[in-house]
């Protein structure tokens, strides 16, 4: 999947302006998701400032937005032309890491309650 939104963002940027980010310590809900099914959390530019922060700002709408969403429509074009093909076999070579039901325990697990007095 990710080799086809790259294609896509290529073809509307230009490879000179396409990266890769190595592994990152942040937390996402993709990263959860990932442990279920096939995912990519590609970023895009277009902005300033820390990401959820008070500075975040879109300098750049066209290509935060809108370049970015024909990136990601482009993928889902490629994956699902041709009778699906190329998302079967997406599906077909993921490994997940929990079923659907384990990862559902797994963060029941995490639940819990605590109470705190003043000391």
């Amino acid at each position: 999947m990710a080799g086809f939104f790259e294609e896509n963002a290529n073809a509307l940027v230009g490879a000179e302006n396409v990266g890769h980010i190595e592994h990152r310590t942040g937390s996402t809900d993709m990263g959860d998701v990932s442990y279920l099914m096939p995912v990519i959390h590609p970023y895009v530019g277009g902005a300033t400032g820390i990401g959820h922060g008070a500075d975040y700002v879109v300098q750049d709408y066209q290509l935060a937005v809108i370049t970015a969403a024909k990136a990601m429509a482009g993928t889902v074009i490629d994956l699902m032309s041709d009778g699906a093909g190329e998302a079967r076999k997406v599906i077909a070579n993921h490994r997940p890491e929990m079923t659907s039901r384990q990862y559902v325990n797994f963060m029941r697990s995490l639940a819990s309650e605590a109470s705190y007095t003043e000391a």
